[in-house]
């Protein structure tokens, strides 16, 4: 499936629609809504998959202005439960991510931005995905779709994503870590930086130390940095042991973005560096869909203390990369 990205908006719109979903209603995500409206109302036309009740819920009870944005109400009216982790919550939070796909998919918004979900409610509700990167390449067709994070002045893309780490090396192969570098490759393209450094990381500690440490760097990464470096779209460099690649400012100089093996090799230091602030990227996807960097925080879910920077900073994303699709699409159909 491809979504009809141009039908949705032209760059004679006032401002692109974006589908904002709700998360999980018990948690933050509707609080860090209300909190940010004022600031995303002037850049994009943010338009609210969830429901009326929930944002009037979180409204009255925090003392925030209810803004007058369009909402696309999404399942059975739900009373939320700051804090407790339901099977309802799961349901509704998940059908708003496939709603908003889906409004992507048809072009009737240039992106879409999730607030975050429980993993745990929505595999009780029946929806068996590791997270939203899952969901979003299923429901678009999609089979080699990948997250980047950017932070501060980190930007990682992951190999594997939601996997336990005694999983990860069957999970790895050379053909998956190219298509990580090649996705890394066209997300820094459309975040405005055409000849991108990608580094890759090392799997093991001292990228195996010639087999000492373990032979997968040699025989996994090694061939496929050699095999994208050949396309010579891009700088290649690895693998490199991730711990010295994060180590410093001066370190992270020499690249534009690092490809990582598993989960944390990458959160971590993207967290570290900005947590609150950072942004989730799906990449290889036929839509435009980025996140805030944070879970459901049900722990403080309901108390006003959340804060909204990521929000604000993954609609700005989403924006620019919105922006670079439609370009390329317009400077495509100029040449027809």
């Amino acid at each position: 499936m491809n979504g009809n990205f141009h039908s949705c908006w032209s760059s004679n719109s006032k401002l692109p629609p974006v589908a904002v979903t709700m998360g999980d209603p018990n948690g933050v995500g509707p609080e860090i809504f209300l909190k940010s409206w004022p600031a995303l109302q002037r850049i994009c036309q943010p338009i609210f998959y969830g429901q009326q009740k929930v944002l009037e819920h979180y409204a009255s009870k925090l003392q925030l202005p209810l803004p007058p944005c369009p909402v696309v109400e999404v399942g059975e009216g739900i009373a939320p439960t700051p804090g407790y982790l339901s099977v309802q919550g799961g349901e509704v939070s998940a059908r708003c991510v496939l709603e908003a796909i889906q409004a992507c998919l048809d072009g009737t918004v240039a992106a879409m931005v999730t607030l975050p979900i429980s993993k745990e409610a929505i595999n009780l509700a029946g929806y068996h995905y590791a997270g939203h990167t899952e969901m979003l390449g299923e429901y678009t067709g999609t089979d080699s779709q990948t997250m980047m994070l950017v932070g501060g002045d980190i930007r990682i893309v992951l190999a594997t994503t939601h996997v336990p780490l005694r999983a990860v090396v069957p999970a790895l192969s050379t053909q998956k870590i190219q298509n990580a570098i090649h996705h890394a490759y066209v997300g820094m393209a459309e975040l405005g930086i055409s000849s991108p450094r990608v580094a890759v990381c090392a799997l093991n500690p001292h990228s195996g130390d010639g087999g000492v440490c373990g032979n997968e760097d040699q025989q996994l990464i090694a061939p496929a940095v050699r095999e994208y470096d050949k396309r010579h779209l891009c700088h290649t460099l690895g693998p490199l042991p991730s711990d010295s690649l994060f180590a410093s400012m001066h370190a992270r100089k020499a690249y534009d973005v690092a490809v990582c093996m598993y989960h944390d090799q990458g959160l971590i230091p993207v967290k570290m560096a900005s947590f609150g602030r950072g942004v989730n990227v799906t990449l290889g996807l036929p839509i435009v869909r980025t996140s805030v960097d944070h879970g459901t925080a049900f722990d403080i879910a309901g108390q006003g203390i959340a804060n909204h920077d990521s929000l604000l900073q993954a609609t700005q994303i989403a924006l620019q990369i919105a922006a670079h699709r439609q370009s390329k699409l317009l400077q495509k159909e100029s040449w027809s």
